[in-house]
């Protein structure tokens, strides 16, 4: 099924325009030419420009204004200060879109450029005609003989079309991708690079491939989010919806990163944990090398995707089985543990020096008789305790041929996801020949695992439920609070006042301004207390030592007279709150992300939070499911459970309080800057969490 889309313009153009191409048909202009007809592209093919007669064999028209009127497409290469007027003229004469080859724009930083922006843009809201760029390398779609490209990467005489779409922010990145799976024998349908993005967008490309039924998978390179951040994680999800994978390359992780993507194709870049978060809250998977987004788009290609964590190992070393093992317990996935009877069966297949225990070696003898790895394999298959078989293979240059069969054979017989991995293969033509055979295969074992796991990754985030509408009028009381008062920081005391009232969990205690008083708060909390100074010019009161802990009532009067002498001159007070004991310290945050909104964390709290870094992020708000699932992905989350004798922590508390604040944040996303509720004390199961300290930033 197909929808009309004003995309077809693009990949399913009728006739293509190319203006300002040139004698010289190895320039950049003038390769689109070249590569709509060695491609097969069946519609008309205009060159516009009035020095020549024919370019490349097709004859030349000497202005736009000449052009037949069914002009679906134009590729533009001229100087950026002649492109606003060309599309608008474009525009008049009935051409539906544009792709903007040439640079020169916004990408510079300076002021011409901006303003061809402005001019540029204006003449899209004028017209309505589409633009792909500027400063970008076009677009392909291979299903449909479209090149409307000048990327080297179409310098081969044949191509292979599959059921990968590409989308890509660089170029030449892009083109380099495109042609590295090309050498693969990984099959692109559609490749496009989508430049400054001043019109159409990443998220545009990615619906309109979402849409084809040829496609499968949808690989892309990102280096910032041009469009609206609600925007793109919506056109993330209908990818999810669809059943169709998205994995992500995006740059600009580290600050030297992002400041190389800021002046690469007019990027600028958020903070990228919120990209992340974005990520995942669309159903993406993202990955951190060009070697992980080939091998995890290939993968996903074929549609055998992991219905489960079980993996089985077949392998002609036991050395090489062993490092997948490994690999797979780091990664999360399980290796199958075989039952008696399926251990029983494989020893009648399996070398008696080799091992039956999963990962199963079928030794060297592989080599001399490729008939055991498809015995062997069958028997897995056979027997439904595994839901991915990774087969490892090196050094079988004698029986490769057969062996590549008995994959094929097994492929075949089966919807069991299979991986491959071929070590030293003297025959590169291996690679391909599995791929054709709908096999992922890798180089590396622990490529290959790593591969698995992302997948399964996407299985399970696929699985979560979604986040529930927040009911109108939530938190309501809160936010009126907060609307009331003046942007900027403000004291614990009084966040903690606002989250009471909205029915979050925090201390019982009092704001006292009084030595007398601070003894009679401490009895009140029962005799053992914590006593902190109150100014909004201290949010990190133990830095200055203006916390006390474990205050009596005798001993009152004195840490008050004590905290005095710290208090700066908007000091409110002292915050006396019981003492909370014997409980784990984490950590529920509040971030805007300038992109995609509001952000919430969860992590291991206390005073070195900024050093360990153990958080989980996501965007607000989230499924009571899905703060579960922050809390079992931190490094610390065996704390929480009990680990080395310690008390298992009120784990489902815990969850809830990421669920509320998540919502707090959503609702509060234009009053709420940011919040931090640290330490948040995690009491033994079934007795609740405990806000220990709270500081809110007012936008």
């Amino acid at each position: 099924m197909h929808t009309p889309s004003a995309l077809d313009a693009f990949f399913q153009p009728r006739n293509i325009a190319v203006i300002g191409a040139s004698g010289d048909l190895g320039k950049m202009a003038s390769r689109p030419l070249t590569y709509l007809r060695k491609h097969g592209f069946k519609g008309g093919i205009y060159p516009v420009n009035p020095k020549y007669q024919e370019l490349g064999g097709f004859k030349c028209v000497d202005e736009i204004e000449a052009l037949p009127a069914d002009i679906d497409l134009a590729l533009i290469s001229l100087p950026a200060a002649m492109i606003p007027d060309t599309v608008r003229r474009c525009a008049a004469k009935g051409v539906r879109a544009v792709t903007i080859l040439s640079g020169g724009f916004g990408e510079l930083g300076t002021e011409e450029g901006l303003a061809i922006d402005t001019a540029l843009r204006q003449v899209v809201a004028d017209t309505g005609i589409r633009v792909c760029g500027p400063n970008c390398q076009g677009g392909v779609n291979l299903f449909d003989h479209v090149a409307a490209t000048y990327s080297g990467a179409l310098s081969s005489e044949t191509l292979s079309a599959g059921p990968i779409a590409l989308v890509t922010q660089s170029g030449v990145f892009g083109g380099l991708v495109f042609a590295a799976a090309q050498e693969e024998g990984i099959g692109v349908g559609f490749w496009t690079s989508t430049g400054n993005e001043l019109d159409l967008t990443f998220s545009d490309f990615l619906d309109y491939a979402v849409l084809d039924d040829r496609i499968r998978v949808v690989g892309g390179y990102l280096e910032s989010v041009k469009d609206d951040g609600e925007r793109f994680v919506t056109a993330l999800r209908k990818a999810r919806e669809a059943g169709k994978p998205v994995v992500l390359l995006k740059t600009g992780r580290t600050d030297a990163g992002r400041a190389a993507a800021a002046s690469h194709t007019a990027a600028l870049a958020g903070s990228d944990e919120g990209y992340t978060a974005a990520f995942r809250k669309g159903g993406a998977v993202r990955v951190a090398s060009s070697d992980a987004f080939r091998d995890l788009v290939a993968a996903f290609s074929t549609g055998r995707i992991p219905r489960g964590k079980r993996v089985a190992v077949l392998s002609i070393s036991g050395g090489a089985a062993t490092l997948m093992a490994d690999d797979c317990s780091e990664r999360g996935l399980e290796i199958a543990s075989f039952s008696e009877a399926l251990r029983n069966r494989l020893s009648t297949v399996v070398p008696t020096f080799g091992s039956v225990l999963n990962p199963v070696d079928l030794t060297g003898q592989l080599v001399a008789d490729a008939s055991l790895l498809e015995k062997a394999a069958s028997i897995i298959i056979d027997s439904g305790e595994a839901d991915v078989l990774s087969i490892f293979i090196g050094m079988c240059d004698g029986n490769k041929d057969e062996l590549v069969e008995v994959i094929g054979r097994l492929a075949r017989a089966t919807d069991l996801p299979i991986f491959v991995t071929w070590v030293a293969a003297a025959d590169r033509t291996i690679y391909p020949r599995i791929r054709t055979l709908g096999i992922p295969v890798f180089h590396d074992p622990t490529a290959c695992i790593a591969t698995v796991a992302s997948m399964v990754e996407w299985v399970e985030d696929c699985a979560l439920p979604a986040q529930p509408d927040i009911p109108a009028g939530a938190h309501a009381g809160l936010l009126e609070t907060l609307r009331a008062r003046p942007a900027g920081m403000m004291s614990e005391a009084t966040v903690k006042g606002m989250l009471a009232a909205a029915g979050l969990p925090v201390p019982l205690g009092q704001l006292v301004r009084q030595p007398d008083a601070a003894r009679c708060a401490v009895t009140e909390v029962g005799g053992d207390a914590v006593m902190k100074l109150q100014a909004v010019s201290v949010p990190h009161k133990s830095d200055i030592g203006g916390v006390r802990v474990g205050v009596s009532g005798e001993q009152a009067e004195e840490a008050f007279l004590a905290l005095q002498k710290l208090f700066p001159e908007d000091a409110e007070g002292v915050l006396v709150e019981a003492r909370v004991r014997d409980a784990a310290e984490c950590f529920i945050g509040i971030q805007q992300h300038p992109i995609f909104g509001p952000m919430v964390a969860v992590g291991l709290g206390g005073v070195f939070i900024e050093i360990f870094r153990d958080v989980a992020i996501r965007l607000a708000p989230v499924s009571h499911a899905e703060a579960v699932t922050m809390i079992q992905g931190l490094q610390g989350y065996p704390i929480l459970q009990g680990a080395r004798g310690q008390k298992p922590r009120d784990i489902e508390a815990l969850a809830r309080l990421v669920q509320q604040v998540s919502e707090i944040a959503a609702a509060g996303r234009d009053t709420i800057q940011e919040m931090d509720l640290n330490p948040v004390f995690v009491q033994a199961q079934g007795s609740g969490v405990v806000i220990g300290d709270a500081l809110l930033v007012r936008k």
